[in-house]
């Protein structure tokens, strides 16, 4: 059994295999204490996103909105008690607002996603 069960529910366990944690029905588990087909591709599930987190967090690290705005090449516009209006500097690019809500702008997986949406030249 190269896993840990951490907690588990009438019908389902939180299991630890190699520092990654997943929820799996109890039916996964075999007679044998083994995972079953499914329960590892659902581990490999978790691995992915695990991974993809990891990759995430170190493109995000020294994030600042100041920062992507300058690097970016757009401008703040306008800005509201909750929302940032942000549009393109040069011509071709004005025609592109976005509205970034106050409480997302250190999100940076969100304002990537919005420049993007926007077709905005994004350099971080």
């Amino acid at each position: 059994m190269s896993y840990k069960i951490l907690r588990s529910t009438e019908k389902a366990h939180l299991i630890e295999k190699s520092e990654v944690s997943f929820w799996i029905p109890k039916a996964w588990i075999n007679k044998d204490g083994g995972l079953s087909k499914r329960a590892m591709a659902n581990y490999q599930d978790a691995l992915e996103k695990a991974d993809f987190q990891k990759i995430e967090n170190k493109r995000a690290e020294g994030y600042s909105f100041e920062t992507m705005i300058k690097k970016s090449g757009v401008l703040i516009e306008r800005e509201t008690e909750k929302a940032i209006l942000v549009v393109g500097s040069d011509v071709e690019n004005r025609a592109r607002d976005i509205w970034l809500p106050k409480s997302m702008v250190d999100n940076y997986s969100f304002v990537e996603k919005k420049f993007r949406e926007a077709n905005v030249a994004f350099r971080i």
